[in-house]
């Protein structure tokens, strides 16, 4: 499975991802819970520790809640990437993600 992860994702993105650290876990009986957890945030990003999390706890249940967390999560960490090339190291958190 993660081979095939990390060969859509290198078509997706054009080219072949040197990965420094990969990992695949499927749990096969979780269930989100009905209601969704209260959060103002769709993903929670630290750009100091370049530490993301997303899901569909955050997003809505579902495949569709799960792709629009991990979608907003990814913008978000490709525009702290792209703000820090231009001013070194960013600081502070983008999200609650620093008081969890």
């Amino acid at each position: 499975m993660q081979d095939e992860l990390e060969a859509a994702l290198d078509e997706w993105v054009g080219e072949a991802l040197r990965w420094k650290h990969a990992v695949v876990h499927r749990w096969r009986y979780a269930l989100p819970p009905l209601v969704p957890v209260e959060s103002a945030h769709l993903h929670w990003w630290d750009r100091v520790q370049g530490l993301g999390v997303c899901g569909d706890f955050l997003g809505g249940r579902g495949v569709e809640g799960a792709w629009l967390s991990g979608t907003t999560l990814a913008e978000a960490a490709m525009a702290s990437l792209a703000g820090s090339r231009g001013r070194g190291a960013s600081s502070g958190a983008d999200t609650p993600a620093e008081a969890a």
